[in-house]
């Protein structure tokens, strides 16, 4: 299979309607995570999201097909049929618009707070973590390198459009760590034994890390760490990471 160097835009005034048409390949290609990183190029679907590429300036071609009835419209679209686009879709369901966009590379820390997720293995957490960082005004999330990806389809459908708003980050969380306290910004991992209860922490700039679902913040990370924080919890020790992220946002968000 050839490589994609990049995904073309090649606009045509006639409606795309073969599986074989070249671009269609490429486009189909971003179902695999190889071809996203090799491109730089990931798929959405579904008006919301789209929507959301609009409003953020991150959708590079609308992809339509004869099904699709809404009022959003692009400068640069692509006109396929409905077989192929249930081809390109995620979803059994299926999907009559789509959108293609440009991964945003970003090395640069510029914020105050950020989310560090390390060795975060579930799509729906990631994506419902990012989603909580722009509802608290958290300017980041940061992976490490071994977490899922940015944009695998189900991370984008649980972000709900959030990926467009904050930076995504994926780094050696050490580095990270070292580039934020140099920042002055205080880093705090997440820990059920020694750890403070999160009520004992005032509103502050922060680096909140939290762990694999199964294990937790690495023992290196925990050891990197300002503090320990931990949720009071009255019937569990420990809450889905998710949630728990949510709940820290929450408390250290910008007002």
């Amino acid at each position: 299979m050839a490589s994609v160097k990049d995904v073309n835009i090649i606009l045509v005034k006639s409606m795309i309607t073969s599986l074989t048409n070249p671009q269609v390949k490429n486009l189909l290609k971003l179902h695999q995570k190889k071809y996203r990183d090799e491109s730089k190029s990931f798929l959405i679907e579904g008006e919301h999201l789209v929507s959301e590429a609009l409003l953020s300036n991150s959708l590079e071609l609308l992809i339509v097909t004869e099904e699709y009835s809404g009022s959003i419209s692009f400068d640069k679209t692509l006109f396929i049929t409905q077989k192929i686009g249930d081809k390109l879709s995620f979803t059994q369901s299926g999907s009559s618009l789509f959108g293609l966009c440009k991964i945003k590379e970003t090395t640069e820390f510029y914020g105050t707070r950020y989310l560090l997720c390390d060795q975060i293995q579930d799509p729906g957490n990631l994506g419902t973590m990012i989603r909580s960082a722009h509802s608290f005004g958290f300017d980041g999330v940061i992976v490490s390198n071994d977490s899922v990806d940015f944009y695998n389809d189900k991370v984008i459908r649980a972000t709900q459009g959030a990926l467009f708003h904050v930076d995504l980050i994926r780094d050696d969380l050490k580095k990270v760590i070292k580039e934020l306290k140099a920042k002055n910004i205080k880093v705090l991992a997440t820990d059920v034994h020694k750890a403070k209860p999160l009520g004992s922490f005032e509103n502050h700039d922060v680096g909140l890390i939290v762990g694999n679902e199964g294990q937790g913040v690495s023992d290196a990370l925990l050891s990197l760490s300002d503090d320990l924080v931990k949720i009071e919890t009255a019937h569990f020790e420990s809450l889905n990471v998710a949630v728990a992220s949510s709940i820290l946002m929450y408390h250290f968000r910008k007002n």
